[in-house]
């Protein structure tokens, strides 16, 4: 059995200036695909099929929604529990079947918004231990 891959997507980290997406052939940074938004977690962006979508998160779960009409739910993640206070379960990310044509996308931005939470993160981590 040979395993085959392809690229579909690449995220060059900046620290300072903004990180650039490669993906369809085209190169754009994350300050004009998926710009910060006035509420500190959510971040917007324009889908393959023209419509806008955001991601909505908080420490805890992420949720990717349309908007348009009641912001259907396309995708969520949750973060694992070991059950100390709550049902035990595994991080997963979930892609509902509206979500089906852009599994691509939706992984990308997944990634990019996953990576932020973490950072600020460990930044409010290191700042109080450092306190």
């Amino acid at each position: 059995m040979c395993d085959q891959f392809t690229l579909f997507a690449e995220i060059e980290w900046h620290i300072i200036q903004s990180s650039k997406f490669r993906f369809n052939g085209q190169e754009v940074t994350s300050k004009e695909y998926i710009p910060g938004h006035k509420i500190k977690w959510n971040r917007d962006f324009a889908g393959p099929d023209g419509r806008s979508y955001t991601w909505v998160g908080d420490m805890y779960i992420s949720k990717l929604k349309l908007n348009e009409g009641s912001n259907p739910l396309i995708a969520k993640y949750q973060r694992s529990n070991k059950g100390i206070i709550g049902e035990k379960r595994s991080a997963g990310l979930e892609v509902f079947e509206e979500g089906y044509h852009m599994l691509d996308i939706i992984v990308m931005t997944f990634v990019y918004v996953e990576k932020l939470r973490k950072d600020y993160e460990t930044s409010v981590y290191v700042a109080a231990a450092s306190g």
